[in-house]
C-alpha cells in the first residue's frame, strides 16, 4: 500500500466513522483527528515502521482539507 492509498483510506475510514455511522467518542469526534489516527494505524499495519508517525500530521492535514470542502459545499 503506497502513501497515497494510506491517506485516502484514512479519509474514507474517518468519514464513514463520523458522518455515516454517527459514532461520537471524545478523542475521535472530529474529521481531522480521526483521519490522523486512522492514517497512523493503517500506515503502521502496512509496514511503514517508525515512518508511520509521519502519516499522523498528513492525515490531519488531509482531514482539514476535506472538512473545509464539506463545510463549503454541503
Amino acid at each position: 500500500m503506497n502513501k497515497h492509498e494510506v491517506i485516502l483510506t484514512a479519509l474514507a475510514c474517518a468519514f464513514s466513522w463520523l458522518q455515516v455511522n454517527r459514532i461520537n467518542y471524545r478523542p475521535f469526534n472530529c474529521l481531522m483527528c480521526m483521519s490522523g489516527w486512522c492514517a497512523l494505524i493503517i500506515a503502521a499495519f502496512a509496514g511503514y515502521g517508525l515512518y508511520a508517525l509521519l502519516f499522523f500530521p498528513l492525515g490531519i492535514f488531509a482531514g482539514a482539507m476535506l472538512e473545509g470542502v464539506i463545510m463549503k459545499y454541503l
